[in-house]
């Protein structure tokens, strides 16, 4: 009667989160490129990325392009011959949100490109003073900040090896909160099976982590919505590796109950991570 009465506490729980929320086409984190101006220019001045192809894609509307600096629009298309043509003034693929003028922060201007910002660009400042293009840049995480000197053109970034593995214990610690508080309220011992408990959580948080990453590079859109769609059957294709791993351990308990332990941890964190996702995405573009 303990174990039913476990089960049915879990449902009530997970039941209200999956229907209180409307789901929307353009739900779920968003890759993002933040670029932090150093030194920046005193007066008006334009940023850009620069991209490598020109598409139909409008990201300004007809009224900010009328009523932007034409001279400075000119200088940010001054690539355009070299194959390089600005991403947010010009056109793109698919979307890109941002802003040529950017927001203060202390002595610093800041201009945040979202929603599906390129992995490769320069960047462009015009100004009054002159026009200042950087290298290429290459991005490696979700999202991603860039120190640009407006002087110099030069860039720079946080090394990227030290995101992922950040990335990767962001959302392992998490979850092993979450499915440890399952494991326990199922009656499993933690202090008698915590190496299985936390390779196995281990094993398929890095899975996971290494599917989503050949999606990214094959071209597969994870990004919104798409971003879910990834995630669903994922997350099944581990709850079923997670439940034919609990089913062959002895832990103690009866087949039944292993199984439905890990078939509940998974759905908990699942659903945790539905509210998580944005947030841990924003703490980790604030350090990387």
């Amino acid at each position: 009667m303990r174990f039913k009465r476990i089960i049915c506490l879990l449902v009530m729980m997970i039941f209200p989160i999956i229907f209180a929320f409307p789901v929307f086409a353009d739900m779920g984190p968003k890759p993002q490129v933040t670029v932090r101006v150093e030194n920046p220019p005193e007066g008006l001045y334009y940023l850009d990325l620069l991209v490598p192809y020109q598409d139909d894609y409008q990201n300004l509307t007809e009224e900010e392009l009328a009523a932007a600096d034409p001279e400075l629009l000119k200088e940010l298309a001054s690539l355009e011959e070299e194959g390089w043509y600005p991403a947010l003034s010009g056109g793109t693929h698919i979307p890109l949100s941002g802003s040529l003028t950017g927001e203060p922060d202390g002595e610093e201007m800041v201009h945040v490109f979202g929603y599906a910002p390129p992995d490769s660009f320069r960047i462009i400042l015009a100004s009054q003073e002159g026009t200042v293009v950087s290298e290429v840049v290459d991005t490696h995480v979700f999202r991603s900040t860039v120190w640009f000197d407006a002087e110099t053109g030069e860039v720079s970034q946080r090394p990227w090896w030290l995101a992922y593995p950040f990335q990767y214990f962001t959302t392992l610690i998490p979850t092993l909160i979450i499915e440890g508080i399952v494991f326990l309220l199922f009656g499993f011992s933690l202090k008698k099976h915590w190496v299985f408990f936390l390779i196995l959580n281990m094993s398929t948080q890095l899975l996971m982590y290494y599917i989503l990453w050949c999606a990214d590079k094959v071209g597969a859109p994870v990004i919104g919505f798409f971003y879910f769609i990834y995630m669903i059957p994922l997350e099944i294709f581990v709850t079923i590796v997670e439940a034919v791993a609990y089913s062959r351990c002895s832990l103690g308990k009866s087949g039944k109950r292993k199984v439905c332990c890990a078939v509940t941890a998974n759905a908990a964190s699942c659903f945790a991570g539905f509210f998580l996702a944005e947030p841990m995405f924003e703490w980790i573009s604030r350090l990387f």
